[in-house]
């Protein structure tokens, strides 16, 4: 039996390949073409670390979980896939983080979010407050 995962929110570089190979799955499932911006792309990651001083965790990770989101919507590192991607990576994230929406709860936010992507400088508030609202800790 393995020991449990010690929670991780950082944005390391394996992280970021996994990131990479989500995008580049969605891709090949929605047969469009695969492409990462590498400078977009490690812009949204050092964004997102930058939070790792806010001292309740609860608040940190939804802020962190919040930029992954908008800050992939957003900035648009890859060349397709970028919302289906963002999306995934924040739930691994919340989960690796040691925290859990359920799954009522993502597919609300999903369309929380999908009907905001025409103001995209709204989408990383609305986030954070849905995930503060309901996310739980493991």
């Amino acid at each position: 039996m393995n020991p449990p995962k010690e929670p991780t929110e950082i944005i390391t570089p394996t992280a970021v390949k996994q990131l990479v190979k989500i995008n580049k799955e969605t891709c090949e499932k929605m047969h469009r073409p695969f492409g990462v911006n590498r400078v977009l792309l490690g812009e949204v990651v050092r964004a997102i670390n930058a939070y790792s001083d806010i001292v309740d965790s609860r608040s940190r990770i939804a802020k962190k979980a919040s930029n992954i989101l908008s800050g992939i919507i957003v900035k648009k590192p890859f060349d397709d896939g970028n919302f289906e991607t963002a999306f995934t990576f924040m739930l691994a994230f919340i989960e690796d983080a040691g925290f859990e929406l359920a799954e009522s709860r993502v597919e609300q936010l999903f369309q929380k979010i999908e009907r905001m992507l025409a103001d995209k400088k709204e989408i990383g508030l609305a986030a954070e407050r849905y995930l503060l609202e309901n996310m739980e800790q493991l």
